[in-house]
């Protein structure tokens, strides 16, 4: 599961999805604006990315491909604010 929310604590994007032994996983979406959000990542596992070889996420600007934040092993949750 993921929340994007807006510097106002809006959720302006949300997945509930669940992720088991997949290669790739990508989702696109517009964001309302510039502006503050803050990317949440959650595994109610409590294992992140462990155990799994180069296992990471990002998330990249699809106007120049310049990457905004990427991580990788996180355990239950991990956040981050970024400015656009």
């Amino acid at each position: 599961m993921d929340d994007l929310q807006s510097g106002n604590g809006i959720i302006v994007a949300s997945s509930h999805a669940q992720y088991e032994f997949i290669e790739s996983e990508v989702h696109s979406l517009c964001l309302p604006g510039e502006g503050r959000y803050t990317f949440t990542i959650f595994d109610w596992g409590g294992n992140g990315f462990r155990g799994e070889e180069d296992a990471l996420y990002k998330l990249v600007q699809s106007v120049d491909g310049q990457i905004i934040l990427e991580g990788g092993d996180f355990g239950y949750l991990k956040s981050h604010t970024f400015t656009l």
